[in-house]
């Protein structure tokens, strides 16, 4: 995924109202605490809400944020990709 589409899609999500969601999940009693462990874009979000981060930090963050996880996540396929082929070649020598 190039940057500029994870950037695409990170709008997306503040255009169909992820800020409306947090801001409701807090207002219910969901403690700032409890939305870090929530995932990236609650984590930054709500950072944001409370007052911890401008909008244009809370989303230059987080694209930095998603953009890491993305790039780790394609290392651990490629790294299960490799054991994923000695294993096969070890079940054929067997």
């Amino acid at each position: 995924m190039n940057l500029l589409t994870v950037l695409k899609k990170l709008d997306e999500r503040f255009e169909e109202g992820m800020i409306n969601e947090v801001s409701k999940l807090l207002k219910e009693g969901i403690s700032p605490e409890r939305m870090h462990f929530l995932g990236l874009e609650y984590r930054y979000i709500t950072a944001h809400i409370t007052g911890q981060m401008s909008f244009e930090k809370m989303r230059e963050k987080l694209f930095t944020e998603i953009r890491r996880f993305s790039k780790r996540q394609i290392t651990f396929s490629e790294e299960w990709k490799k054991e994923e082929l000695k294993f096969i070649i070890l079940t054929m020598l067997i």
